[in-house]
């Protein structure tokens, strides 16, 4: 829409009034408009529920209509019919829980399943005494991931893996008997259960990560300590602080040079991670040494896995 602004406009050399408006101190995305953004581009912060209507259960219903759980027009209404997809992909990543509320767990699960949605199982082929050792090697560091063999990784299809084979298809009802047809040997059955076991393993291990990163992120938030605007030449203040201590923390800036103010110094080391992350091509570029936001967004990514690591070897207390 339009909107009119009735103004006075001041000569040049007149005297301006005390005030001024900088539209680099607005939040960015203004918190004006937060309801109407979908919350960090992931499942796991949406608090929907039955009932609910909106862009929030349009981004639930795409996420499993891609998985192959909803096979119907794309609402935003969570009805019956969303539920029960939902409760299918619960039951296919055996989380547990209600399929009427979008719980934080089933929704990093569903983000980490709906990135891997294209992967598949480096393994190609039938595996048994014949196959090559390296395609061996695979398929024993598949089962072995999985928890389903305990031996040597090596090439060699011995008995040990065999029966490691025999336990893992009987277990899950591929063979009756162990003199059942294909027993022992990786076919296309057997792949295929890999396959879904795989995948449900390894976007768990993602899922975990991505809750990791939700509490990082909520800590960062109560402490204030989370960079929340552009920046550029000139700013000062805590953001820049932040800026400073990220940027040496990383290895763009020496210790002890950040001192609040938005300067040449900070300016150098913008555009140096910038022309290491690929942000920009060269220092000509539009945006060169300044925080918009690509670069914005590239180091919040970098913060969070350097606190992720912190997290995983030294515990929550050491942030």
């Amino acid at each position: 829409g339009v909107k009119r602004i009735v103004g006075t406009v001041y000569p040049p050399g007149s005297q301006l009034p005390a005030v001024d408006f900088d539209l680099s101190r607005l939040a960015s995305p203004a918190s004006s408009l937060n309801e109407y953004v979908v919350s960090g581009g992931t499942m796991t912060d949406l608090a929907i529920k039955l009932g609910d209507r909106g862009k929030s259960v349009v981004m639930l219903q795409e996420h499993l209509r891609e998985l192959g759980l909803f096979a119907h027009a794309v609402t935003g209404y969570f009805g019956p019919v969303t539920r029960s997809a939902l409760d299918r992909f619960m039951r296919m990543y055996h989380l547990s829980g209600s399929a009427e509320t979008l719980e934080p767990e089933v929704g990093a699960a569903l983000s980490a399943a709906y990135r891997r949605r294209e992967a598949t199982l480096p393994l190609y082929t039938d595996i048994d005494r014949a196959s090559a050792p390296a395609q061996i090697q695979v398929a024993k560091r598949i089962m072995r991931f999985l928890g389903h063999y305990h031996g040597r990784t090596s090439g060699s299809f011995d008995d040990v893996f065999r029966n490691a084979i025999l336990a893992y298809q009987l277990s899950k009802g591929i063979i009756d008997h162990t003199d059942a047809t294909g027993a022992g040997r990786i076919g296309p059955h057997t792949r295929q259960q890999l396959t879904i076991d795989w995948q449900r393993q390894i976007a768990l291990q993602t899922a975990d990560r991505l809750l990791l990163v939700q509490k990082i992120d909520h800590i960062l938030k109560e402490r204030d300590q989370d960079i929340s605007r552009f920046l550029g030449r000139g700013h000062q203040g805590k953001d820049v602080t932040l800026l400073q201590n990220l940027l040496t923390h990383l290895g763009f800036m020496d210790v002890g040079v950040g001192n609040g103010h938005y300067g040449p110094q900070t300016e150098s080391a913008v555009l140096a991670y910038q022309l290491d992350r690929g942000i920009i091509p060269d220092a000509t570029a539009t945006g060169a040494g300044y925080v918009g936001p690509q670069t914005l967004i590239s180091l919040r990514a970098d913060q969070r896995k350097s606190l992720v690591r912190i997290v995983r070897g030294e515990g929550w207390d050491a942030l």
